[in-house]
């Protein structure tokens, strides 16, 4: 399989494999005239290689301000206009990129009840050239991925401030 594939693509990058304590997503917005807000670092769980829940704020000053630097970097290289959501594995205390995504993210979506501004709103205020809403938290957020089988949501629908 492996000269097969080597064969027809002229090539294959092998990625290790990375063992790490977290992942986090720091998720930016850049306006047409170059200003960036950032949303409140998430923690991400996978089970299965399959996100499936996001809670913010993540508490880690340190690695919340390296992860903002390199978004900031990669907007500005890039130009970029719109958001931009970048995982990282935070492996003995560093980080390690995993994915970058130039767009709305699923690692962001608890924004739009949790957020001022959603990220889908700033993505689209960065794209009209209008100005950029707060990304403060209005509350502490956790995003469930409702993917596959799914339990009866009654239970968790009767809560307080789940939508």
């Amino acid at each position: 399989a492996f000269r097969t594939l080597a064969g027809r693509t002229g090539g294959l990058i092998l990625e290790g494999r990375v063992v790490f304590e977290r992942e986090i997503s720091i998720v930016a917005c850049r306006d047409q005239g170059g200003a960036v807000v950032f949303y409140p670092p998430g923690e991400n769980v996978h089970q299965d290689g399959i996100l499936r829940s996001s809670y913010a704020p993540f508490r880690g000053e340190a690695l919340v301000q390296h992860a903002q630097d390199y978004a900031l970097r990669i907007l500005e290289h890039f130009d970029y206009v719109g958001v931009l959501a970048v995982e990282f594995f935070v492996a003995d205390g560093a980080l390690i990129a995993n994915e970058m995504a130039p767009r709305v993210h699923n690692s962001g979506h608890w924004s739009i009840e949790a957020s001022i501004t959603s990220q889908f709103e700033n993505h689209l205020r960065a794209l009209a050239g209008l100005p950029l809403g707060s990304t403060a938290l209005r509350r502490d957020a956790l995003l469930v991925n409702a993917v596959g089988r799914l339990p009866d949501p009654a239970a968790i629908l009767a809560l307080p401030d789940v939508h």
